[in-house]
């Protein structure tokens, strides 16, 4: 079989030998494409929705990296009414079922109905939202096709130029105190061969030479374990840069792994495969489009670590956030939330959880599915 990523012809029809390629879940993205590109396009409905926001300040998400806080700050600008672009449609259809004499991997839809049994449509999108894990974190995302691709925000699981920046800065600072730590310890130990050799005597109230000598001996194993820490903490960094681990954890509390495919250059969005084959639940796609000022919205997240929790608010409006539109809500989305669904009362993701106000209570914003999809799926 020719692979269709790279060309490269071996006889296996699952995963390229070559490149890595899953050939099913290169096919059903294709065929998700196609939907996307022959759904009807709508234009949003002029509803009278007009929205005055009344705040200012800036955006910040904050990430904690080994007592490190790092700060995004991005300007708000209040929308005085709601934009209508032009937007797609997309309805997929919902998962096929599984033929066992065709699928060989696990089947985690299954696995997920009969061990967290949905009672509702909301419960149902929770099977589908997992909790990500990072080393430098935690955040949410949802599957958007049964082969396991999630979809989440760029922030949980890649480290930006800026973090990487301040990271190596706080390291640099660690090893400037290792130079004067050594410096104050190699004085020490001149100090007191001069007295043992007889070149110097110690006066007054200064330590004697045996504890002198403790003194050096102790200020030596501190530094060999500062100097580790120092080391940990560089592999640690390059670990995040090149080689992140990402665990992703499933509502019956399953660990699985996971890999980033892509990010977005545009937005706060990134798209992260399961390891192996997998059959998994997804989350309809509604349009966030029909959504009118007071809808009843919900979040599905980790928020603060605590995994797998629903909130409630209503449809604020839109906004205009750093020049790109984004839902505004007044469900609660707190650090753990990022990059989980903002679903509508149907059970259809309208929204990527992504940001909220510094300082501001009750504010949430999610970026438009139909901006996500467009992007991360059809790839423009």
């Amino acid at each position: 079989m020719k692979c269709p990523k790279c060309g490269y012809e071996q006889p296996g029809t699952k995963v390229c030998e070559s490149c890595g390629l899953i050939f099913e879940r290169y096919r059903k993205n294709i065929e998700l494409r196609e939907q996307i590109r022959s759904a009807e396009t709508v234009e949003y409905p002029q509803k009278g929705r007009g929205l005055m926001v009344g705040i200012g300040g800036a955006l910040v998400a904050v990430l904690i990296v080994g007592g490190v806080a790092m700060f995004r700050n991005a300007g708000v600008a209040p929308a005085a009414s709601v934009p209508t672009p032009v937007s797609v449609q997309v309805t997929p259809a919902g998962p096929a079922q599984v033929q066992p004499d065709t699928f060989s991997g696990r089947d985690i839809a299954s696995q997920l109905e009969a061990s967290v049994p949905p009672q509702n449509l909301v419960e149902k999108a929770r099977n589908a939202t997992v909790f990500i894990q990072t080393p430098w974190g935690v955040g949410s995302g949802f599957f958007i096709d049964d082969s396991g691709t999630i979809l989440t925000n760029k922030h949980v699981v890649v480290l930006s130029d800026e973090e990487v920046a301040e990271l190596g800065a706080e390291i640099q600072g660690m090893k400037k105190e290792a130079s004067l730590r050594q410096a104050m310890i190699k004085s020490n130990k001149e100090t007191y061969q001069k007295v043992v050799s007889g070149k110097a005597r110690i006066v007054g109230n200064q330590l004697s030479v045996n504890e002198l000598e403790e003194r050096i001996k102790h200020d030596d194993e501190k530094m060999e374990e500062f100097l580790q820490v120092i080391a940990d903490a560089e592999q640690k960094l390059d670990e995040m840069k090149f080689r992140p681990e990402i665990s992703i954890v499933l509502a019956d509390g399953s660990l699985l792994d996971g890999s980033v495919d892509r990010v977005s250059d545009e937005h706060d969005l990134a798209l992260v495969s399961l390891y192996g084959d997998v059959y998994s639940p997804t989350i309809p796609a509604g349009n966030s489009g029909t959504l009118g000022q007071g809808d009843q919205l919900f979040t599905v997240g980790s928020p603060l670590g605590i995994r797998h929790v629903v909130t409630s608010g209503i449809f604020s409006g839109i906004v205009e956030v750093d020049g790109k539109e984004m839902l505004q809500t007044d469900a609660p989305i707190n650090p753990g939330n990022s990059g989980g669904p903002l679903i509508n009362g149907a059970g259809q993701v309208v929204g990527i959880n992504t940001l909220k106000i510094s300082g501001a209570q009750g504010l949430g914003f999610a970026i438009p599915i139909e901006t996500a999809l467009q992007e991360m799926v059809l790839g423009n």
